[in-house]
């Protein structure tokens, strides 16, 4: 019994890219693994309770770390960065995916302006129809940015 718990419990790389569903993935800790970038797609949000946690393991040196929703869905929450601007109070930003970016629909994370330094960690949660929250905390530098987006996912 203890083996299946923890093998249901075990991380999960997202390599360049993966599809989540809840059932196979619901609950796990996806890691964010590779120089390139990884690319999750999150599965539709039907107010199911899943979550999902997104650990950077490894900072991206090209392309980005990204995290997509699906369909109508969007992202609904904040996200508070540490950073190491000298113009902002006690070097922290919060990020709300309401007020910056109307009905956002993707993370991007650089690994400068938009955060995704090894150590960083987003976790959402599938709240209701079409909409997930996240919180989470990363970690900026240079002239830093929103990490949501909006657009055609990828």
């Amino acid at each position: 019994m203890p083996v299946k718990f923890l093998q249901s419990r075990a991380t999960v790389a997202a390599g360049s890219s993966i599809s989540l569903t809840t059932l196979r993935h619901g609950g796990r800790v996806i890691l964010l693994d590779t120089a390139a970038g990884s690319t999750v797609t999150l599965p539709a949000a039907t107010g199911s309770g899943a979550h999902f946690r997104f650990v950077v393991t490894v900072t991206p040196t090209s392309n980005q770390h990204r995290i997509d929703v699906t369909g109508d869905d969007a992202f609904f929450g904040t996200l508070v960065a540490d950073t190491d601007s000298d113009s902002v109070d006690l070097g922290t930003i919060t990020w709300p995916s309401g007020p910056t970016v109307t009905d956002a629909d993707r993370i991007d994370l650089n690994g400068t302006t938009t955060g995704g330094r090894k150590g960083d960690w987003i976790e959402v949660i599938d709240i209701a129809a079409d909409s997930w929250h996240v919180s989470g905390t990363i970690t900026q530098s240079g002239t830093e940015a929103t990490p949501f987006a909006t657009g055609a996912v990828s």
